[in-house]
């Protein structure tokens, strides 16, 4: 398998990855990702795709005292 084969379609709540005629995976993620910053990268050596997905946060609700 050559790192150009394989598929990365990312969205900021699912991973899908293919290698036509091959692999098929499609999973949901727990948590909400930034997709435009996740990479990733192909590991010759260990025949092995590294997907790195920073997880985006959701800002903390303001104290009910400072909502105006």
């Amino acid at each position: 398998m050559d790192a150009l084969d394989i598929l990365v379609d990312l969205d900021e709540r699912q991973v899908m990855l293919r290698v036509p005629g091959q692999y098929r995976l499609k999973t949901e993620l727990r948590y909400t990702v930034d997709e435009s910053r996740g990479r990733a990268q192909w590991d010759k050596a260990k025949h092995q795709l590294n997907i790195t997905l920073p997880v985006c946060f959701a800002p903390k609700p303001l104290p009910m005292d400072l909502v105006v």
